[in-house]
C-alpha cells in the first residue's frame, strides 16, 4: 500500500474568520476597559509609583488580613508596582484563567480557601470552615447566611472535620452561582467601584415575612434568578384562600419560586423550605411542569431535590372541586399518579392541611420540612414571579381574557333564563357541562 497522506487541515470560511476576529476585538475591549479601570485604581493610591496594598479599601477586617498575605506569598512584598497590581488583579478575578503554578487554575471557591491559607488537601475543623464561609458570603450580602451551608456540608458526616476539596466541592455543587459573586466582588474592590458587576442580586420590591439578608443571600446564589422578584402571593395580605392564591399565579407568564415557613423549629432555626417551577401554571386535572422542577429545603439545611428521570408528576393545579373525584383542589409538586399523596401538598384549606412527604418516584428523597413528615402547619407563605415585567403583562392579558370570557358567560345565562328560553334547555346545558368533565376524568 501506499503512504498515507494527511488530511489537508479544514478551511476556515471567511465569515468564520471575521466572527473570530470580532470576538478577539471584544475580548480585548473588555479586557482593556478593566485595566483601564485598575489603573486608574493604581494611579489613585500609588506613592513614587508603588501601590501598598493596605490603602486597597476592604471592609472586613479578617479579610483585610488575608488578603495581605495572599499578596506577599505571591509578590514576597506588600508595595506593587503597576505591572504587578495588573496581575493581582487578574488572579483574583480571572483565576481559572490564570496559570501560574502557586495557584494551579483554580476556581474562584478553591482560591477563596487558598486565600485564606489553606490547600485542597488540608483538613480543616467545622468552626474554621465555619469562619470561611462567614466571609465568603459577606462578599455576596450576609456571613450570616454560612450556617445553612454548614449545616448541609456536615451533616453527611459524624466527622467534625473535612477534607478542603470536598468543601470547595460541596459549596459549588449547592450554590452554582458562588463564584461568580466572589469574582464580582473583587472587580469592585480592585477597581474602587469602576466596575459595576454584571451578576445583579435579584430586586425585591415588596416586604417578605419570609426572606430576610440570610436567606436572600441563599438564594442569590442559584442559577434561576433573575434581575427582581415580583411578590405575586402571600398569606399575610391576600388571605388564606386557595382560590385566592391560584388567582395570583394563574397566567403568569414566568417562572416561580414557592417559600413556605413552618410554626415548628429544628435546632433552634426556623423549618423554611419551598418549591420551584419554571413553566407557567395552568388549572388543570393532569400533572404539569418538566425536569426544571425542584424542591428544596432552604433552613435549618440548604438541600435542593431535583427529579430523578424516574417519575413525571412534576406538578399539579386544580381549582374544580368535583364530588366524588380523585382529583382533588389544591397545588403539589410530585407523589404517585392517583392523587392520594404528593410530596408537597398545598391544600385548598393552606394553613391546616397542607402535607409533605420524604420520598416520591419524581423527585430525589429527602426531608424537604426539617425531619417532619405528614401534615404541616403554615405560618406564612409566598410565590414570587422570576419573569420580570413582561410575565406580568402577559398575566394582567390572560386575566382580561378570563374577566372577558365570564362577562359573555354571564350575559348568556340572563339571556337564557329571562329572554324564553326553557329554563330546562338550560339546565341540560349545565349538566352536559359537569358530563363534560366526567368524560375528561375518565380519560385519565
Amino acid at each position: 500500500m501506499g503512504n498515507q497522506q494527511d488530511k489537508p487541515p479544514q478551511s476556515i470560511s471567511k465569515s468564520q474568520q471575521q466572527q473570530q476576529q470580532q470576538q478577539s476585538k471584544k475580548t480585548n475591549q473588555v479586557q482593556n476597559q478593566y485595566h483601564i479601570a485598575y489603573t486608574q485604581t493604581f494611579n489613585t493610591y500609588q506613592q513614587e509609583n508603588k501601590i501598598n496594598i493596605s490603602h486597597i479599601p476592604i471592609e472586613n477586617q479578617q479579610l483585610g488580613l488575608q488578603f495581605k498575605q495572599f499578596v506577599l506569598s505571591i509578590f514576597k512584598t506588600d508595595t506593587l508596582n503597576l505591572q504587578q497590581y495588573l496581575d493581582l488583579c487578574d488572579i483574583l478575578t480571572k483565576a481559572p484563567d490564570y496559570n501560574i503554578k502557586y495557584l494551579n487554575k483554580m476556581r474562584p471557591v478553591e482560591l477563596m480557601f487558598k486565600f485564606m491559607g489553606y490547600s485542597e488537601n488540608d483538613s480543616i475543623a467545622n468552626e474554621v470552615c465555619l469562619s470561611v464561609l462567614n466571609i465568603l458570603f459577606t462578599m455576596i450580602k450576609n456571613g450570616d447566611a454560612a450556617k445553612y451551608l454548614m449545616n448541609r456540608i456536615y451533616d453527611d458526616s459524624l466527622d467534625s472535620n473535612q477534607r478542603v476539596g470536598y468543601v470547595c466541592n460541596k459549596i459549588n455543587s449547592i450554590m452554582p452561582l458562588v463564584g461568580d459573586y466572589i469574582e464580582a466582588y473583587w472587580v469592585k474592590i480592585l477597581s474602587s467601584n469602576q466596575i459595576q458587576s454584571k451578576l445583579e442580586k435579584p430586586i425585591i420590591k415588596q416586604s417578605s415575612k419570609i426572606i430576610d439578608d440570610e436567606i436572600f443571600t441563599v438564594l442569590s446564589t442559584q442559577n434561576h434568578f433573575c434581575t427582581e422578584m415580583t411578590q405575586l402571593y402571600n398569606n399575610q395580605s391576600s388571605g388564606t384562600s386557595f382560590n385566592r392564591l391560584a388567582w395570583n399565579i394563574l397566567g403568569y407568564g414566568g417562572p416561580t419560586l414557592i417559600l413556605i415557613y413552618l410554626d415548628k423549629k429544628l435546632n433552634n432555626l426556623p423549618i423554611i423550605f419551598g418549591a420551584y417551577n419554571p413553566n407557567p401554571w395552568t388549572d388543570g386535572l393532569k400533572f404539569q411542569g418538566d425536569s426544571g422542577c425542584y424542591l428544596f429545603s432552604i433552613s435549618p439545611s440548604f438541600r435542593t431535590y431535583c427529579t430523578t428521570g424516574n417519575g413525571q408528576n412534576y406538578a399539579y393545579l386544580n381549582t374544580k372541586n368535583i364530588d366524588r373525584s380523585k382529583y382533588k383542589v389544591g397545588l403539589g409538586f410530585g407523589g404517585n399518579s392517583e392523587h392520594t399523596s404528593f410530596r408537597l401538598w398545598i391544600d385548598d384549606e393552606i394553613e391546616n392541611r397542607s402535607k409533605v412527604a420524604s420520598e416520591d418516584d419524581t423527585y430525589h428523597p429527602g426531608y424537604i420540612a426539617g425531619e417532619i413528615e405528614g401534615q404541616i402547619g403554615i405560618v406564612f407563605i409566598e410565590v414570587w414571579g422570576l419573569g420580570g415585567k413582561q410575565a406580568l403583562i402577559q398575566q394582567e392579558k390572560y386575566r382580561q381574557d378570563r374577566m372577558e370570557e365570564l362577562e359573555r358567560m354571564r350575559k348568556v345565562d340572563k339571556k337564557q333564563f329571562f329572554s324564553g328560553f326553557d329554563q330546562a334547555m338550560f339546565l341540560e346545558k349545565t349538566f352536559a357541562h359537569r358530563d363534560q368533565v366526567r368524560e375528561e376524568i375518565d380519560r385519565d
